[in-house]
């Protein structure tokens, strides 16, 4: 899998790039063995496989759902 992530480096400023790894947790390790500060890091589709959600896959983002759900049950 591909990763697009966003990082601070040692001199404070913005650095980004591509990462291949086997997950998100491997990225994530990967960024910070390289001495970065990770900021973001979001996986790439590559054109032909992309991520099919079986619910919400008609544009809406995923996390909407979720925080929609947190904020009725604090609500209530």
């Amino acid at each position: 899998m591909n990763f697009r992530y966003y990082a601070i480096g040692k001199t404070g400023k913005l650095e980004h790039g591509q990462i291949e790894a086997d997950g998100e947790s491997t990225a994530k390790n990967e960024v910070k063995n390289r001495g970065l500060y990770l900021v973001s890091l979001k996986e790439t589709v590559t054109q032909g496989k992309q991520k099919k959600g079986f619910f919400f896959s008609f544009g809406i983002k995923q996390r909407l759902p979720i925080q929609l759900a947190r904020q009725l049950a604090s609500l209530l």
